[in-house]
């Protein structure tokens, strides 16, 4: 499997599974959504090296880069309902279209993304395997990663230098997941699988 290198993962967008994963922050800017992922899935072989189908990531980086929109689904550590979204450029027909999942310890989004390139980074020392890498205690698996690696992982410390020479983590800011007005939450959830 390769890792320490940033890889265009555009034409391998199925292969990758982040509905069992776990995300502490998502980061934006002017042009790029980068989300840090504890047990990312890659359920195809092949997609950055990987021999076999079904292998857990502990550590990787996802960047959706060319992003032109973001919308959401889910709910608040307080249970309420969130949708919202953002616009960042004019959609063109060649660009691509992914749901991911954001899942927090006690909170949860679904994100429609429409972008141009997916990127994949996996750190040096990032494990691979069927392991089931999980930052905290939950009611299937019991936490196996110290919190300290897990905050500064999500934090976006000790980016691995071979990612921050690909880009800039500084004008990065943190997405937070608020509702939209009420025309933007029918038109998000109407087009939501369009």
């Amino acid at each position: 499997m390769t890792k320490g290198k940033l890889i265009d993962v555009s034409d391998k967008i199925d292969s990758i599974d982040t509905f069992e994963s776990y995300s502490g922050e998502c980061y934006l800017n002017e042009n790029c959504l980068l989300i840090p992922y504890i047990k990312l899935e890659l359920i195809d072989q092949n997609v950055i090296g990987n021999i076999e189908d079904r292998v857990n990531i502990e550590y990787s980086y996802l960047i959706f880069d060319g992003l032109k929109e973001i919308n959401w689904i889910g709910e608040n550590e307080l249970g309420k309902r969130i949708v919202g979204g953002k616009n960042f450029a004019e959609r063109k027909k060649t660009d691509l279209t992914n749901w991911i999942a954001i899942n927090r310890n006690k909170e949860g989004f679904e994100i429609k993304a429409i972008f141009e390139n997916l990127l994949i980074f996996v750190p040096s020392d990032s494990r691979t395997g069927k392991e089931w890498w999980t930052p905290w205690e939950t009611p299937n698996f019991p936490q196996n990663i110290t919190r300290e690696k897990v905050k500064d992982f999500f934090e976006l410390k000790n980016i691995p230098k071979e990612l921050t020479e690909k880009i800039l983590t500084n004008p990065y800011s943190t997405l937070e997941f608020k509702n939209g007005l009420n025309k933007e939450i029918e038109f998000i959830e109407e087009n939501w699988t369009k």
